[in-house]
């Protein structure tokens, strides 16, 4: 059974909190590989200093320590598993956010180890423009997520700032005050880009959601939520190609209010309107698989299409019509077959060959003939 209701369309529709949580990772996902390129190009700057140097006539680079190449070969071999990792292992989807905040931290945590080796070798007044830069590259790359951001950063923050405040034997002050002008810049930065990110996002969630109404607007009928005729057909046509293939019955179903013009012309087209909204809460109750697909086809035409279910199916979901709209004891004085309202149906099963049209003029016949048979009943098309 398909219920083309707006609640159910919503319900379907990501809020808007949600929305920016999976924008959060979308984009997380897209600039990780990025980052995580970067951090290399770090590593392999210092390791190619000698040809810096010498390019650009430079005196000799100084000698990186053992235990500070041995860390910046272990932090490249990290950083390449990294993106392996995020690149080709699709077990990790569902655990990303998880994943990304331990590598985001282990990031952190690795350049505040390397930092603090360069603090006491000849590689002192690299510290901080290789901070600043790793610190605004984690800012592009990770800016949609605060704590992605805040887990890259927070390591690097805080050993240079322990380190200018403890450690520095000259210029403690000029550089604290040097990171504290970058710190209000790079936060100032981070929320103007958070800003741009979420209205983007709240601008996607809104042309999603009218995007979704149109969509509800143009295969729905207004009165009753039940699938207008375009959308009707639209299925038919569908059922038929699958059952061409497949070779698996279907059926229809063609629905008309008994004496509905004389209800209307008894107790006005408001009660008129009242009467086919609770009609078309009974055809949803008479139906019973998740492919069937009620549809309102006229002024009081209705019309059910039964995947999978032979006219015999068909006349059994008919018989569950009759006797739920009986219960409903709508009452009408006006009709000549019943003192409530009533239906006559006729049903026509799909058979090879048989294109939508044809198939309607089947039911159509049906119909005629339960209606030439006294209303109030269902008939099979021959």
């Amino acid at each position: 059974m398909i219920e083309l209701t707006e609640k159910n369309a919503q319900s379907r529709t990501l809020t808007l909190h949600n929305r920016l949580k999976v924008a959060e990772i979308r984009a997380v996902k897209m600039n990780v590989s990025w980052l995580l390129s970067v951090q290399i190009a770090f590593v392999l700057f210092v390791f190619c200093r000698e040809y810096f140097y010498v390019s650009h006539n430079i005196p000799a680079a100084p000698v990186i320590s053992t235990l500070l190449e041995h860390a910046l070969i272990l932090i490249m071999v990290i950083l390449c598993s990294y993106i392996a990792v995020l690149r080709f292992t699709r077990v990790l989807e569902k655990q990303f956010n998880h994943v990304m905040l331990v590598i985001t931290l282990s990031i952190g945590a690795m350049w505040c180890f390397i930092l603090s080796l360069l603090f006491y070798s000849d590689f002192g007044h690299l510290i901080f423009p290789i901070s600043t830069l790793l610190m605004l590259s984690s800012l592009i790359a990770l800016y949609p997520s605060s704590r992605h951001l805040f887990f890259a950063t927070t390591p690097i923050w805080a050993i240079v700032v322990i380190h200018a405040m403890f450690f520095s034997n000259a210029l403690s002050l000029v550089y604290l005050a040097g990171y504290l002008v970058f710190a209000v810049l790079f936060e100032t930065g981070r929320r103007l880009l958070r800003r741009w990110f979420v209205l983007a996002v709240t601008r996607e969630h809104q042309n999603v959601r009218l995007a979704n109404k149109l969509t509800l607007m143009s295969q729905q009928d207004p009165l009753t939520a039940l699938a207008n005729r375009r959308y009707f057909d639209r299925k038919l046509q569908l059922a038929i190609e699958d059952a061409t293939k497949t070779g698996r019955p279907f059926s229809i179903i063609l629905i008309d209010v008994d004496y509905f013009k004389k209800y209307n012309d008894r107790y006005g087209h408001q009660a008129g309107d009242s009467c086919l909204i609770q009609l078309a809460k009974c055809f949803q109750q008479a139906v019973r698989s998740a492919q069937d697909l009620v549809g309102r086809y006229g002024g009081e035409e209705f019309i059910i299409l039964l995947p999978d279910q032979d006219k015999y199916a068909a006349e059994k979901v008919a018989e569950r019509l009759k006797a739920l709209v009986l219960a409903l004891a709508l009452p009408h004085d006006q009709s000549d077959v019943s003192p409530y309202v009533s239906l006559s149906q006729g049903i026509a099963q799909w058979q090879n060959g048989v294109d939508a049209k044809t198939l309607i003029e089947n039911a159509d016949q049906a119909l005629y003939l339960a209606k030439q048979q006294g209303r109030n009943t269902a008939r099979l098309a021959p």
